[in-house]
C-alpha cells in the first residue's frame, strides 16, 4: 500500500512460482529483475501469503499444489 514505508521480504521465487501462475509469469516470463513490487497488499498480508505458500500441503489440488491468484 503506498501510506506503508516500504519493506523488503524475501521469498523462493520456484515456490511462488509454482503456487500462482500470477508469480510464474512475473518470474520466468516478463521479468528481467530479482525484485517485484507488491503495491496492493501490506508487508504483513504477503507475509502471511508467504508462509502459507511455503508451508501448505496438497490437498487434491489437480496440479499437485495449490493455485493461489
Amino acid at each position: 500500500m503506498k501510506d506503508e514505508a516500504i519493506e523488503e521480504i524475501k521469498g523462493h521465487r520456484v515456490i511462488l512460482a509454482a503456487r500462482s501462475p500470477v508469480f510464474e509469469a512475473m518470474f520466468y516470463r516478463q521479468m528481467e529483475s530479482n525484485k517485484v513490487v507488491i503495491e496492493d497488499a501490506s508487508p504483513e498480508s504477503f507475509k502471511l501469503f508467504l508462509s502459507l505458500s511455503h508451508n501448505s500441503t496438497n490437498h487434491g489440488s489437480s496440479r499437485g499444489h495449490y493455485e493461489m491468484r
